[in-house]
Parts: C-alpha cells; sequence; structure tokens
C-alpha cells in the first residue's frame, strides 16, 4: 500500500530543482554528432560526445556535487561545490558564445566569398 509521507516545503523546492537541473544536463542537444574512432569509442564506454554528463548526487545540506570521473580503471570521485560548478559552467558557456560568434563570422566571410566567385563564374561564362 501507498503510505503518504509529509514532505517539507523546502523539500519539495529541492526536488523541483532537483528536476530542472537534471532535465538541463540530460535534454538532447541540436550540436551535430562526432564522428570516428575516438567518438566510437566514448559511446562503447558510456561517456557523452562532449565530455558532459549529469551529476552523480547533489548535496542540497552542504551546497556540493559528488561527481564520478573514470580514469583509466579507476572511478574517481570529485567533490565540488554547487558556486564552483555555476561559475565553470558559465565561463564554459562564456567560450561557447565566443567560439559562435566567431564561427558566425566566418560563415558571413564564407558567403560573402562563395557570391563574388559564383558572380566572377557567370562573368567569365558570358564573356566566354
Amino acid at each position: 500500500m501507498f503510505c503518504p509521507i509529509s514532505v517539507s516545503q523546502e523539500d519539495q523546492e529541492d526536488a523541483v530543482l532537483l528536476r530542472i537541473g537534471t532535465a538541463y544536463f540530460t535534454q538532447p542537444t541540436l550540436q551535430p554528432t562526432p564522428r570516428g574512432p575516438q567518438a566510437a569509442q566514448r559511446a562503447a564506454a558510456g561517456t557523452p560526445a562532449f565530455g558532459y554528463q549529469a551529476p552523480q548526487l547533489i548535496v542540497a545540506e552542504d551546497e556540493k556535487i559528488l561527481v564520478e570521473e573514470v580514469i583509466g580503471d579507476e572511478i574517481i570521485v570529485h567533490e565540488k561545490s554547487l558556486v564552483d560548478t555555476v561559475y565553470a559552467l558559465t565561463n564554459h558557456m562564456n567560450t561557447l558564445l565566443k567560439e559562435v560568434n566567431a564561427l558566425s563570422q566566418t560563415l558571413a566571410k564564407e558567403q560573402k566569398a562563395r557570391r563574388r566567385l559564383e558572380e566572377m563564374f557567370r562573368q567569365q561564362t558570358q564573356n566566354s
């Protein structure tokens, strides 16, 4: 039988935050799938392609995250504070935004160069 358990408001809020964090870290991305032998090895090992996976355990009272990392054949558990994790994620997001901006600029330059090349090709074919 199901026995109702009284849960405090704080625990309910923590559960909602945990679900949000879990959904954030496990949602599918629209990033291209890496190819090649390293990607196949990661897939076989169960390691995410871009090096990220959801935290294994969040300890709300201590504001810590326990993260398991596999190095070689050993499993190493690291303890990180939530603040450090948020700063690391912020820094990583800033880096990714810079890369996206650089790629956007490169794409714009390549499109302009392609248009110039097409125009030059049209002119050459009309002259011939």
